[in-house]
């Protein structure tokens, strides 16, 4: 039995199954994903996992999967072929576990008067899974839980899949599932092929014009305006 037939009967045999999470439709298969347990802190090791596909795998760098037995969904940053010379046995991806839902709006600032105060519009440009996370824990402070965000700077991986030639820059908006709010402050956009690693702190910013508030018109004629309900921006 060929190298190649080798490794996807081991897939088949020990892998589980997942969904391809694709706009066009979900695509079934299975992989083997391998703790990375040589990881120098407990982020990494939670966190970032190796992944083993069949040689066939519609897999591509970008694509996020879900694991059909824990519901866990992961964005492949690295997916290459393992193999000897030109011999493709499978695929081997780098993948991170996601723990967030993000939203991508982009910015435009316009300064409203001489003295220089700055209004905001955004458009969205994104709704996607990913991984969100203190910097300071992945440098391996074991003593803020995982997932807590902390005032340190915070770092997003999320896909390009769904940013349509889109490139964010310093200064967008991304905002996580619990209505934090965070402002980019610088990314590598060669890092990774089809993914960013993005460096941002919480927005203080208000935006006095976006379509993701609604307007409300109070007794005394002023204009408010209305974030997720749980917070007031005055215009």
């Amino acid at each position: 039995m060929a190298r190649q037939d080798r490794f996807s009967a081991s897939i088949a045999k020990f892998g589980r199954s997942i969904l391809i999470l694709r706009d066009a439709g979900n695509i079934s298969e299975q992989c083997v994903l391998v703790p990375n347990n040589s990881a120098s802190n407990a982020f990494l090791r939670e966190y970032q996992k190796n992944a083993y596909f069949k040689y066939d795998s519609a897999i591509v760098d970008g694509d996020i999967f879900q694991d059909l037995l824990t519901l866990e969904r992961y964005l492949v940053v690295i997916c290459n072929f393992v193999g000897e010379d030109i011999v493709k046995d499978a695929q081997g991806a780098s993948v991170y576990k996601c723990n967030d839902q993000v939203t991508l709006y982009s910015l435009t600032e316009a300064i409203e008067n001489p003295f220089g105060k700055k209004s905001y519009t955004w458009a969205s440009k994104l709704v996607d899974y990913a991984l969100a996370y203190s910097s300071g824990y992945a440098r391996g402070d074991i003593t803020t839980p995982i997932g807590e965000l902390t005032l340190d700077k915070i770092v997003v991986n999320f896909s390009m899949r769904k940013l349509a030639g889109y490139v964010p820059k310093a200064g967008d908006r991304i905002i996580l599932l619990d209505g934090t709010m965070l402002q980019i402050d610088g990314l590598d956009p060669y890092l990774y092929r089809s993914s960013y690693e993005i460096v941002c702190s919480l927005d203080q910013r208000i935006s006095s014009t976006s379509s993701y508030f609604s307007y409300l018109l109070l007794e005394d004629g002023s204009n408010v305006l209305l974030g997720d309900g749980t917070q007031i921006l005055l215009e």
